[in-house]
């Protein structure tokens, strides 16, 4: 019974999030499996995943107007696909397997201390430093003014909004409330650890993840601005022609910038576990 109502609830999330179009199919289907996953680890996993997911999409499309005028590569409506699901998603799934086996086979972590604390705070980095930037990055190029203005994490120098690597501090800010918000909602579902420890793990993860996350962008991920044309003045995220760069190298993508800096903040995270 148990199972069937874990099953249950993701069905009935992706298909509202279908019917909004937050989703295309095969998000709908990497989604599923994603929130099948966390809703059998428990509810505070299933949870903190919904309050991402649900916040992240309305940021999302809150801004949307704006983000299509300086974004060329923008998707009109903010669908996302498998790729973006699990380049956000996957980590924290990998948590929730751990938990789940854990549950099972105890004696397949017997050599690892604290193994629940530890698949636990890996989950929470993973998915404070995926909200973390996702309000980051919607925030920063959603508005106007003083403090939406961007500058190159790795030089200070300003570049354009929505440039990859570029910080704000309306952007900043964001991404340090998101993790603090992932941690409170992951605290309040039932964390096994004390509520200002997660809460301040959450917050780590939110704006560390985040500035490890432009720090890749500003690096190794293409950003130029086409100079003529109907896209002019907007943003790119390939070389290509009439497109200036502005910063970093073509070697890789959002997606893959997403997936690292995720993964990278939800190992640093589980691991400080045993070491503090």
């Amino acid at each position: 019974t148990m199972l069937a109502l874990s099953l249950l609830l993701p069905s009935l999330v992706i298909l509202v999030a279908s019917a909004r179009r937050s989703l295309d199919m095969s998000g709908a289907v990497a989604g599923w499996f994603v929130g099948a996953a966390c809703s059998i680890a428990g509810g505070r996993f299933a949870t903190t995943l919904i309050a991402f997911f649900v916040t992240s999409s309305i940021l999302t499309k809150m801004g949307s107007k704006s983000k299509k005028k300086i974004d060329a590569d923008y998707k009109d409506g903010g669908q996302r696909n498998w790729v973006q699901v699990l380049s956000n998603g996957l980590g924290g799934t990998i948590a929730c397997l751990c938990v789940i086996f854990l549950r099972h086979f105890p004696e397949s972590f017997r050599y690892l201390s604290n193994a629940e604390a530890t698949f636990e705070v890996a989950f929470l980095g993973h998915f404070a430093c995926c909200c973390g930037d996702t309000w980051a990055s919607e925030t920063g190029t959603a508005f106007t003014g003083p403090l939406s203005e961007s500058f190159l994490l790795t030089s200070l120098r300003r570049v354009p909004r929505g440039t990859n690597g570029g910080v704000s501090i309306i952007g900043t800010a964001a991404s340090l409330l998101g993790g603090i918000f992932i941690g409170l909602v992951f605290a309040l579902c039932g964390s096994s650890l004390p509520l200002l420890t997660t809460v301040s793990v959450g917050a780590a993860a939110g704006l560390g993840g985040s500035l490890l996350d432009s720090l890749l962008g500003a690096t190794l991920q293409y950003s130029g601005v086409y100079e003529s044309g109907e896209k002019a003045g907007t943003i790119s995220n390939s070389p290509g022609p009439n497109v200036k760069q502005v910063s970093g190298s073509d070697v890789l993508d959002n997606h893959q910038v997403n997936l690292v800096s995720s993964l990278v903040t939800s190992i640093a995270a589980a691991a400080l576990v045993h070491v503090v």
